[in-house]
């Protein structure tokens, strides 16, 4: 897998960690709405820079497997 290959799928799963985080809201769900926005939170953390990375919150690393 590329460079391009592997950010666009860290994208990918951004923005299908965000679509559930939607369903999630408009359900009421506010467990599964946290659980998507740290899988978003984490997967955007895998396609930056580190020096970014170093300043998310833990939960996006504890929740966002």
């Amino acid at each position: 897998m590329t460079n391009a290959e592997l950010h666009q799928a860290h994208l990918v799963g951004v923005f299908e960690a965000l679509k559930d985080a939607t369903a999630a809201l408009a359900d009421g769900d506010m467990e599964m709405l946290e659980v998507c926005l740290a899988g978003a939170g984490f997967e955007l953390c895998c396609a930056m820079p580190e020096q970014y990375t170093e300043l998310a919150p833990d939960v996006w690393y504890e929740k966002g497997c």
